[in-house]
C-alpha cells in the first residue's frame, strides 16, 4: 500500500466540493438508436422532471446544509429550457449556484443569446454527444441534430464560458462512414481553441437498443465488442454492427482523431505531437530540414535492449527505435551523415524526443 503521509493533499486535491442532484428520470428525447436508455424511457413513456419551483426549493436547502454551491446534474439527458426555468427559480430564492450538465446540442444553442443566458444562469460546463459531423449518419441515429447547428453550438457555449466535453463516434453502419470521420476532423481542426475530444467510442447495439433489433449479425453472444482502449472501463458493450476487420477499422480512426484533432490547450503540453504549423516556434522552425546532430531531451534516455538502441520517453510512454546510419557520441548524443538518417533526427526533434546539439537549442 503506497504511503501518501509525507504529501500535503491540499495542494494536489480540487477543493471546490460540489453535489449531485436529478432534475428528470430518464431522456426526454429517447430516438437515438443506439441507446438503450433512452430508448427504455421513450417505449415505456416514462419520463418525469421535477417542478422548477419544488427543484428550486431542494437546491437551496442542500446548498445550504452541505455549504455547497457547485451542483452536478445527475440526469441522463438534462432539458436546457427547463434547466433554465430552475435556475432562474434558484435565483429568485436569493442563492447563486453553478451547474454541470449533460445535455443535447439543441437548436437553441446556435443562439449565442441562449449560451449567454445558460452562463449567466449558472451553467459552467455540459458534457454532450457531438458523435459526427456527417449529418446522413446523425439521420441514420435519429440523432434529432442538425450538424451545422451543433458546431455553432459548442462554438458559442465557449465563447460563453461554458466547458464542453464532447463524446466522438465511429462505426457506424453507413456507406459514409470514412466520410464522417474526415468530416468530423476537420470540424475539430478548424476550431482547436473551442474544440476537443473527451469521449470516443464505436457504435455498438446495446441489449435493449433499437440497433438491438435491427442490426444485421444475429448471432448475439457470439460477437460482442466493447469501447476496450477507447473509453473508461470498457465503456459501451453490445452487438457488432460491422463484421472484425471493418469493426477495427472503425477503432484505428478514433485513435487517430486523437493526433490528428487535438486542441490548442492539450497539444501545447503533449511533447509527443509536434507545434500547429501556424504556431511553430523558432525552435521548431529551424529543424525543417535535416539535422546533423542531435541530444536526448532532459528526462528521454538513451538506452539499449538486446543490442538494439532505442529513445525512452520516462516522463510519457513512447519509444523510438534508432536506426541504422545514426551513431552515438561518446558524450550520448547523436550524429548523422547519410540524409535519411538526418531526417530521423530531425523528426524526433520535432517530436520532442531530441533538441538540437547546441547550447542555445537545449535551453530554448
Amino acid at each position: 500500500m503506497p504511503d501518501f503521509g509525507q504529501f500535503d493533499f491540499s495542494l494536489y486535491t480540487n477543493m471546490a466540493h460540489q453535489f449531485p442532484y436529478r432534475l428528470t428520470v430518464g431522456c426526454y428525447w429517447g430516438k437515438c438508436t443506439f441507446c438503450s436508455y433512452g430508448n427504455r424511457y421513450r417505449d415505456a413513456r416514462a419520463f418525469q422532471q421535477i417542478a422548477p419551483e419544488v427543484a428550486a426549493e431542494h437546491l437551496v436547502a442542500l446548498a445550504e446544509r452541505l455549504e455547497m454551491t457547485d451542483v452536478a446534474v445527475t440526469d441522463e439527458n438534462t432539458g436546457l429550457r427547463h434547466l433554465l426555468r430552475v435556475t432562474e427559480a434558484v435565483r429568485r430564492h436569493g442563492a447563486s449556484l453553478t451547474f454541470r450538465i449533460r445535455a443535447r446540442l439543441e437548436r437553441e444553442l446556435a443562439d449565442p443569446g441562449f449560451c449567454e443566458r445558460l452562463r449567466a444562469a449558472g451553467c459552467v460546463q455540459l458534457s454532450t454527444g457531438f458523435e459526427t459531423a456527417h449529418q446522413d449518419i446523425l439521420d441514420s441515429l435519429h440523432k434529432g441534430q442538425d450538424a451545422v447547428h451543433a458546431e455553432r453550438a459548442v462554438l458559442n457555449l465557449t465563447r460563453a464560458g461554458i466547458v464542453t466535453n464532447l463524446s466522438f463516434m465511429d462505426g457506424f453502419d453507413h456507406d459514409d462512414a470514412v466520410q464522417g470521420f474526415r468530416d468530423t476532423v476537420e470540424v475539430i481542426q478548424r476550431h482547436p481553441a473551442e474544440m476537443g475530444l473527451d469521449t470516443m467510442q464505436l457504435v455498438v447495439a446495446e441489449p435493449g437498443s433499437y440497433l438491438w433489433a435491427e442490426r444485421r449479425r444475429r448471432d448475439d453472444d457470439a460477437y460482442l465488442v466493447t469501447n476496450d482502449g477507447l473509453a473508461f472501463a470498457a465503456g459501451r458493450v453490445g452487438g457488432a454492427l460491422l463484421e472484425d476487420t471493418a469493426t477495427e477499422e472503425a477503432r484505428q480512426r478514433l485513435l487517430r482523431m486523437t493526433v490528428e484533432a487535438v486542441p490548442d490547450a492539450e497539444r501545447s503540453v503533449r511533447p509527443d505531437l509536434s507545434p500547429r504549423a501556424p504556431d511553430r516556434s523558432a525552435a521548431a522552425t529551424a529543424v525543417a530540414g535535416p539535422v546533423a546532430r542531435a541530444r536526448p531531451r532532459f528526462g528521454v534516455a538513451l538506452d539499449s535492449v538486446r543490442a538494439r538502441w532505442f529513445l525512452a520517453d520516462v516522463a510519457w510512454p513512447r519509444m523510438a527505435a534508432v536506426p541504422a546510419g545514426v551513431e552515438r557520441t561518446p558524450d550520448g548524443g547523436l550524429v548523422a551523415e547519410e540524409e535519411r538518417a538526418r531526417r530521423w533526427l530531425a523528426q524526433m526533434v520535432d517530436k520532442r524526443l531530441l533538441v538540437l546539439d547546441t547550447p542555445e537549442a537545449e535551453s530554448a
